[in-house]
């Protein structure tokens, strides 16, 4: 399946491209990584899944041949790869709950190879794989600490206002689950904790008699749970009665029952399905000694990216605004420094399972990755996708181990049902460090992004594990406007709406390896229900005054605001305007309007006049007043933005004769004459 469709003029420079790169493709891909003692076996659908025991460090399954071949070839352990998975989750004939890891002992592990192909010449096994290793995508940065310009990079800001927060309709909504599947999440971090996704059918019934929804409203959020747990004390020792007390001991939310059903017992914050060496357990937290800043806390920067809370006067704002933040941990406990990812297709499955049994779908982040196809992994996304309706996003990577570019497939991106995120600049540019390749799907901010880590802190990283969550928190504000849309419609609109202009302002090497454009939730969000309104001219003439063809102190102006609906959004109805001024010395003489419908790609001014009167005592230079309209989009929707409208008040002017209280010089014209995305003003001959 290709990914996108090329679009637009660019079409007929980068065919001969795409076919060219697509041919030398493996020659420019990362080398797979596989592990040198484990590898994978899957039995056939119609062979029961196999009873495994241990005894005496031995272990041992129902199935005797096995066991003389384990004893043979020198297998001391065996697992199930994807704990917790069903004859549900399969996509074939390969089904992830007769997958299994086997371990090989220090002598055996030269032969390796050999023992993966004989244990495929038994009539019970479907198929044997070696194991890839998959490593975390991100450099650490210290650069700008203070700044998160992908939020508007994105049209986040913009698309917020779809929502009608002055009547204190937020943006986001809390059921949309966002899965970091990660090295852990640190969910006590003051911007995390209040986001924390909380698994309402794992909540005991008592609780709830017992006042645990504090607020009444049926829907229990981590805020409520921390203040319920005050009366049962600081349960793990650390000093603090937060989340980590609701996965200790003696917690009233442990009852050792899966109350849901989702094949998960007590996954009340989410779950761990690598513990320490491999044992599952429901405390999706980090390694506790690792360093705040490393790798280990590489899942909680993503977890800030994908759903920090916003507008809490803390740290860091995120897309989706108010959603939840499903930790799932894949990194097991004894990797001391740089942990790769050792479970995380079985934490792919336990984020979609979770967000379907809670009556939704879950939007999962994989920010790691690496060289090498297998298809047990691609059952996972496949499974993931198709039976849960889950979104399953990849990052694409970070190009090659000498920290150069790379045109290169990585997995899980480049898997069909995985959308693969590619990093970028957030002004659009191509910073030939990150990996692209003809199965990107979207290019997403990932260049100093802003995001928490372990602790209280923040810190500024680069890398694709940066950019994929970026794009999946605006799959997240979306899910959250359009709450009946599946994954495949959330998709195909995301793709129909990203923005192109990078392939205008990028190399034509890298046409259409950059997916379907610079990912746009506004326009994502908005252009099947509102217009996009922004002032395409402003004209005034003076009402008093010397006459001088510019704004003076002392005068009284009326403006002629003229508004474009931007092609591809829905008609502007039943506009109306207000002009508000915050300058003391500007006050509004005439402030309200209207403006007949405006079609898409049509421009309209205002029907009645707008008029300010400017004091004298004002200082000369730059003024900016807001335009707020209010109106309809489409199915009578409420439609409501504000625009700036910029003048300049300067001295007066001389030498221009005045006659009969007119002029000879033209009222200035304001419009972006040379399209740089600002207003120029232009008097008679004259522009500035």
């Amino acid at each position: 399946m290709t990914h996108f469709e090329l679009k637009g003029s660019f079409v007929r420079k980068v065919f001969i491209f795409i076919i060219l790169a697509f041919c030398i493709s493996l020659n420019f891909a990362s080398t797979p990584k596989t592990s040198k003692s484990t590898f994978l076996f899957c039995l056939k659908k119609e062979v029961s899944p196999l009873q495994i025991e241990s005894k005496d460090g031995r272990i041992s399954v129902d199935i005797q041949a096995l066991n003389e071949f384990f004893d043979t070839n020198g297998i001391d352990m065996i697992e199930a790869w994807i704990p917790g998975s069903t004859d549900m989750d399969h996509d074939g004939d390969i089904y992830l709950n007769r997958i299994y890891r086997v371990i090989l002992n220090e002598t055996s592990r030269a032969n390796l190879p050999a023992i993966k192909e004989n244990i495929t010449k038994f009539s019970f096994i479907h198929s044997s794989e070696f194991e890839f290793i998959r490593e975390v995508f991100y450099t650490p940065n210290d650069a700008s600490l203070s700044s998160q310009c992908s939020i508007s990079s994105v049209g986040a800001d913009k698309a917020w206002d779809f929502w009608n927060i002055p009547a204190g309709i937020m943006p986001g909504d809390r059921e949309v689950l966002l899965a970091s599947v990660d090295t852990g999440v640190d969910y006590t971090h003051p911007d995390l904790e209040a986001n924390i996704w909380i698994n309402q059918g794992e909540i005991p019934s008592w609780t709830l008699e017992d006042g645990l929804d504090a607020n009444g409203d049926g829907y229990v959020n981590a805020t409520e749970v921390i203040a319920y747990m005050q009366q049962f004390g600081d349960l793990n020792g650390d000093g603090v009665v937060n989340l980590r007390d609701v996965v200790s001991n003696d917690s009233p939310f442990e009852n050792g029952s899966d109350n849901d059903g989702n094949g998960y017992t007590d996954d009340i914050i989410g779950w761990d399905p690598s513990g320490n060496t491999g044992a599952y357990d429901n405390d999706p937290f980090p390694r506790e000694d690792a360093s705040a800043t490393g790798t280990w806390a590489h899942g909680t920067h993503v977890a800030g990216i994908l759903a920090a809370t916003t507008n809490n006067n803390l740290g860091m704002a995120s897309t989706a605004f108010n959603a939840s933040i499903m930790s799932v941990k894949v990194s097991r406990s004894y990797q001391t420094t740089d942990p790769g990812i050792n479970d995380g297709y079985a934490g792919i499955t336990y984020a979609a399972k979770a967000g379907y049994y809670a009556g939704t779908f879950t939007i999962i982040n994989n920010s790691w990755g690496g060289g090498g196809y297998s298809s047990y992994e691609n059952t996972t996304v496949n499974n993931a996708y198709n039976t849960y309706g889950a979104i399953v996003l990849g990052a694409a990577g970070n190009g090659n181990d000498s920290g150069g570019e790379e045109y290169g497939s990585h997995y899980p991106s480049s898997y069909t049902n995985c959308i693969s995120i590619a990093a970028i600049g957030c002004s659009g540019q191509w910073g030939n460090w990150a990996t692209y390749h003809s199965t990107v799907e979207f290019s997403s901010p990932g260049e100093g992004i802003y995001s928490t880590v372990i602790g209280t802190g923040y810190e500024s990283w680069d890398g694709s594990s940066m950019a994929s969550p970026n794009a999946a928190s605006c799959f997240g504000l979306m899910k959250a406007f359009y709450p009946d849309w599946t994954n495949v419609e959330l998709r195909e609109r995301m793709q129909e709406t990203a923005d192109t202009f990078i392939y205008d302002i990028n190399d034509e090497e890298y046409a259409g390896y950059l997916g379907y454009g610079l990912i746009d939730v506004h326009k994502a969000i908005g252009s099947l229900t509102f217009p996009n309104l922004s002032v395409d001219a402003l004209l005034f003439n003076e009402l008093s005054g010397d006459l001088d063809g510019v704004i003076n102190p002392g005068e009284t102006v009326s403006f002629d605001i003229s508004l474009i609906n931007e092609e591809g959004w829905q008609t502007a109805l039943s506009l109306d305007s207000e002009i508000i001024c915050n300058d003391e010395l500007i006050s509004v003489v005439n402030g309200n309007s209207n403006y007949t419908n405006i079609n898409a790609g049509s421009s309209e001014s205002n029907v009645s006049e707008l008029s300010l009167s400017i004091s004298s005592d004002i200082e000369v230079g730059s003024k900016s007043c807001q335009l707020n309209i209010s109106g309809l989009g489409q199915d009578n929707m409420d439609y409501n933005t504000s625009l700036s409208i910029d003048f300049h008040v300067s001295l007066h002017q001389s030498g221009y004769p005045i006659i009969m209280g007119s002029q000879l010089k033209p009222s200035p014209v304001v419009a972006d004459f040379n399209n740089n995305g600002s207003l120029d003003v232009l008097i008679g001959d004259y522009a500035g």
